[in-house]
């Protein structure tokens, strides 16, 4: 710095803790005893501001080889001041794109009692590689242009209502109509029927196989079903009641005639299901898989989940929920109601998007395109160890160093 003519002094050594990681930093930043009484003269002091691009620099350098050209700031795309830190502030920053012309990210200062102070968005610094000391009399080559704009009170209030949730269901609604309508309603009905006489052909070769026969009684006990998934198995033999499959006297439940039928065909269901409907093979694997695995998963001796994701069941889930015909509709009606409400919020604002009990990251997949990058936060929270490549492949759509797009596993 001092080769370039920027002689700053010791109370520009400001920062007085510090910690970064992949992109990411904080620190503690504030001024001297000697200046701290006429910190009160500033709305934000620039020390503080020097300090605050210090502790951004730190997380930069996380991401830079150690021989990496020196930045300069040259833009400051929005900045929100909310309130002043006073004489020190805590600052948080992340980087949002790094390569070896630029760096670009976000700067938050907060005050000590952790409230917001100054908010800065598409923060950039440029690589000054080759620029030196000019000689006495010379011009320098690197030239700032100062062209600030100063935006309406209005847009700097702290808070702002939501849109009208029934704005916001109209959007889901309009979007999951016009998908449907592209692909046929009555069609997904009729593949929604064939579907379900599938798998109620597909339990009853299960339950034969767990020992059911047909005119005979069966409870959870004889099929020695495990506790924890007695409700399940309940809700199983109401479904096949109501199908004329099952007759069921209090907690004895009889197989009939139509029972030993649905079994016995179930391979030739599964075999005209994939004839008639192409398109939603994954979902007719999905249901053999699960159904061929009926006795383990109802005893307790296999996690559900852990079947569903087994061998291919992961490719197949990932086609199920991110490109299948029954579940992308109902995704393209959430993505498009996430977009609205990011539509409304006032500039330089983002959302903060917590996705509870993700999976295959199908959903995810579908609202990242939708949001404006290094604006909003996502935080993708996964279930089990089985989800980790999902979330690879969220993070691939996030895009490369992109620092908005987080995983968190269950209970961390």
């Amino acid at each position: 710095m001092s080769d370039l003519g920027l002689r700053y002094g010791d109370e520009f050594r400001c920062v007085r803790k510090l910690s970064a990681a992949s992109g990411e930093s904080a620190g503690h930043v504030a001024v001297s005893d000697a200046i701290a009484p006429r910190a009160g003269d500033y709305l934000l002091h620039p020390v503080l501001l020097d300090g605050a691009l210090h502790v951004f620099s730190a997380g930069r350098s996380t991401l830079e080889a150690r021989d990496s050209q020196l930045k300069l700031p040259v833009r400051f795309g929005r900045i929100l001041f909310l309130r002043s830190p006073g004489a020190s502030t805590k600052v948080c920053a992340n980087v949002i794109q790094c390569t070896d012309d630029f760096v670009e990210g976000r700067i938050s200062l907060y005050d000590e009692s952790g409230e917001p102070c100054v908010l800065v968005d598409n923060f950039r610094a440029v690589n000054v590689a080759g620029v030196r000391r000019p000689r006495i009399g010379a011009g320098r080559d690197v030239l700032y242009h100062v062209a600030w704009e100063r935006t309406s009170t209005a847009s700097q209030c702290t808070t702002c209502p939501p849109p009208p949730l029934e704005r916001v269901r109209d959007v889901a609604r309009s979007t999951l109509e016009n998908v449907i309508a592209i692909r046929g309603s009555g069609r997904l009905e009729a593949v929604v029927t064939a579907q379900d006489d599938l798998a109620a052909a597909l339990l009853c070769a299960g339950f034969r196989d767990m020992g059911v026969e047909s005119g005979k009684n069966f409870t959870a006990d004889s099929l020695r079903v495990d506790a924890s998934m007695r409700p399940i198995f309940e809700r199983l033999m109401l479904k096949l009641e109501e199908r004329g499959l099952l007759e069921i006297d209090g907690a004895n439940c009889r197989a009939t005639s139509a029972f030993t039928a649905a079994a016995t065909s179930a391979l030739e269901v599964q075999r005209a299901f994939i004839c008639q409907h192409p398109g939603h093979l994954p979902e007719a694997l999905l249901v053999a898989g699960s159904c061929g695995e009926l006795s383990p998963i109802l005893r307790g001796e296999k996690d559900a989940v852990e079947v569903l994701f087994a061998g291919v069941g992961a490719e197949l889930l990932d086609q199920f929920y991110g490109g299948g015909l029954l579940a992308s509709h109902w995704l393209a009606a959430m993505a498009a109601a996430v977009q609205e409400v990011a539509n409304v919020l006032p500039e330089g604002r983002g959302l903060r998007i917590l996705e509870v009990g993700a999976g295959t990251g199908g959903l995810t997949a579908q609202v990242l395109p939708v949001l404006e990058r290094g604006l909003h936060s996502y935080i993708f929270r996964y279930l089990s160890g089985v989800f980790p490549r999902c979330h690879a492949k969220a993070g691939r759509l996030s895009g490369s160093g992109d620092k908005s797009f987080r995983s968190r596993k269950a209970g961390h």
